[in-house]
């Protein structure tokens, strides 16, 4: 094992002009080791760890002012080479270019504060590199540092190579993607803060055509475009338990999954500052994942049933096209095995989250409300059934409900609130004949979900006009009388 050692404000020059510098290679035929601490320089024309299939080599840039300066940087040529760049360590690519497991069955690991499986180190730095390639072999990227600032660890270059084992891990610190990267592979939240904050016009996810695993402890920040207006689709698999915060730059921007994204994501995808629809590919994807809809998030609920893992409430608007009074039934509703509507903690997949347990909840009042004249007893209420106790149409069915729902609003789908005591304009056929005091309420039920409760108190009739209460055939005590005043 060959090891050499620059330390201390040393200078090892293998360039000592533009037109005379030497390679620099790091074990060539068995094991070498090159080590550049507090303060030392070297500089070469292009730089390979571990040129042969047999051969392991291993870097260490590490310290204030410690630098490895090369054209391009090649880790892992053949063999099993690693660099690791820590406490403002830095690596100068003059070329641009780092390649990683360049050639099979070589294994390529650039690290960013410390190893993977290690405990965290201050982060070094790479300077005037413009892309990192994952080769034909195995290239690995990690970053596990301390940088946890609110700016976080920020890369610029391109993340690139079309090799199915190349990896990107993060295990500690906030790091902040800002290309729009096209590698494969995986990509692997185990902890930390991993944030993606590219803006293409292609389609391009940040995090190229990799599968993308999101570790209990580990939180996936979405804050990047995948179209010119400002939209962003998720066309990765998606994986674990962990946090996928999306917030995209205004409330009116869609996100959205793809059949690409699957099933397996079972964390919680916290939405805010976005517009999303549950429905087909968005509804498949969070099959048992929680939604948690937070302030300036609105999420509309397409027809049919939406069945996902749970439902948490924290800010957001949830849409329900659905027209109240007269609907037994919403057109869309959600089934979740988990309903949250009260402030507080709750835990998914063994992490805990808060939540204020506020947001609104908008249905269909129309103006005037069209009497359906007993038109179908499966699916709507005829005017003399208004008047019936506990008249309700569930919006979420859930097994377990968390909270009381005390905190959400009521609203219509222009957005204005629905008061507790309302007055709506009655038509028929066309005409407005009536106006009648409704009291709307939404409410929960332990182990059943959440509903929006109206009864019919008071009607009042026009002058000159002729109010038909027609009853569903077979109706019979309550459903066939009228109560109201």
């Amino acid at each position: 094992k060959g090891i050499v050692n620059i330390s201390t404000d040393s200078l090892w020059n293998l360039k000592t002009s533009s037109t005379n510098a030497q390679l620099l290679q790091v074990g060539v035929l068995g094991t070498g080791e090159l080590n550049i601490t507090t303060g030392g320089i070297v500089k070469a024309r292009d730089t390979q760890i571990a040129l042969n299939d047999k051969s392991k080599g291993d870097v260490r840039v590490d310290g204030q002012n410690s630098l490895l300066e090369t054209f391009n940087m090649y880790v892992g040529t053949s063999g099993t080479g690693t660099l690791t760049l820590t406490n403002s360590g830095t690596l100068n690519v003059e070329g641009g270019e780092v390649y990683l497991g360049v050639f099979e069955p070589a294994v390529g690991t650039l690290n960013i504060g410390a190893a993977h499986g290690e405990a965290a180190a201050d982060a070094g730095y790479i300077t005037n590199a413009t892309k990192v390639e994952f080769g034909s072999g195995e290239g690995v990227f990690v970053f596990n540092h301390t940088n946890n600032s609110d700016a976080g660890y920020q890369v610029d270059m391109l993340i690139t190579g079309d090799d199915k084992d190349g990896k990107v891990i993060h295990d500690a610190g906030h790091t902040v993607f800002n290309a729009g990267n096209t590698y494969s592979g995986k990509t692997l939240v185990n902890d930390g803060l991993l944030t993606i904050a590219s803006h293409t016009a292609d389609g391009v996810t940040g995090m190229g055509s990799s599968e993308v695993t999101i570790a209990s402890p580990g939180t996936l920040d979405i804050l990047a475009s995948t179209n010119s207006a400002g939209d962003y689709t998720l066309t990765n698999a998606l994986k674990g338990d962990g946090l996928m915060r999306v917030q995209l730059s205004s409330y009116d921007k869609m996100f959205g999954f793809t059949h690409a994204t699957g099933t397996e994501f079972a964390g919680v995808a916290q939405l805010k500052d976005r517009t999303f629809t549950l429905e087909r590919d968005n509804t498949a994807a969070l099959t048992h994942a929680m939604l948690q809809s937070d302030s300036e998030n609105t999420t509309s609920v397409n027809v049919g049933e939406q069945s996902i893992g749970g439902l948490a409430m924290n800010g957001g608007t949830l849409i329900f096209d659905t027209d109240i009074p007269a609907a037994t039934l919403a057109e869309g509703y959600i089934s979740v095995d988990t309903l949250v509507v009260g402030a507080g903690d709750y835990t998914w997949k063994g992490r805990n989250y808060q939540v204020n347990g506020t947001g609104d909840v908008l249905i269909d009042v129309p103006k005037p409300w069209n009497d359906p004249i007993a038109n179908n007893p499966l699916t709507t209420l005829n005017l003399l059934e208004h008047d019936d106790s506990h008249v309700g149409v569930q919006l979420v069915k859930a097994q377990t409900v968390i909270g009381s729902g005390g905190s959400l609003t009521l609203r219509d789908l222009q957005g204005d609130e629905v008061e507790a005591d309302k007055t709506l304009h009655i038509a028929q056929n066309g005409t407005v004949v009536a106006e009648g005091d409704y009291g709307f309420r939404l409410t929960t039920a332990p182990g059943d979900g959440l509903y929006v409760n109206y009864g019919l108190k008071a009607l009042n009739i026009h002058g000159g006009q002729k109010l038909t209460l027609a009853e569903h055939g077979g109706a019979y005590g309550a459903t066939a009388d009228m109560s109201a005043k």
